[in-house]
């Protein structure tokens, strides 16, 4: 077994796409707290690498869907979410659990988001929010979320 990264985040990786358009909203005020942190964290520069997964991850841990915090398969909608993971990784040509380096990786679901839009996010409630509304984490002045 190979060892990580030291500052690796394993994310679902259809997160990864949701990171490029987050605007400060969300499920519910916890799961908005939480998401401002993990944002706030990878703009930062926090974290150099991502593990691409498709259970629940940091983010998904204040969400109001997530059943059993304890139980990374516990998403009320696994079978949906799990598919638009699968669909991003076939897209990227990734293997479940492969580590990414975040900064090329975010440029490329930057530059290529409408194309990956429409092949991942097929029935995502939050298509109508992200739209065309893409920004990098490096950007100078990107709708931040406000800070925690």
């Amino acid at each position: 077994m190979h060892e990580l990264p030291v500052q690796t985040l394993p994310l679902r990786a259809h997160h990864l796409m949701c990171v490029t358009t987050y605007q400060g909203k969300g499920y519910s005020p916890d799961f908005v707290t939480n998401m401002n942190r993990v944002w706030h964290a990878l703009r930062d520069g926090v974290y150099s690498h991502a593990q691409a997964i498709s259970v629940a991850d940091p983010l998904c841990r204040a969400c109001p869907n997530l059943q059993d915090p304890n139980e990374d398969t516990s998403c009320r909608y696994q079978a949906s979410i799990g598919a638009r993971d699968r669909r991003l990784l076939e897209a990227m040509g990734w293997s479940e659990g492969e580590v990414v380096a975040l900064e090329p990786t975010m440029a490329y679901i930057h530059d290529h988001h409408a194309e990956l839009m429409a092949k991942v996010c097929v029935g995502c409630d939050w298509t109508s929010i992200c739209g065309e509304q893409r920004f990098t984490l490096r950007e100078a002045n990107p709708p931040v979320p406000k800070e925690i």
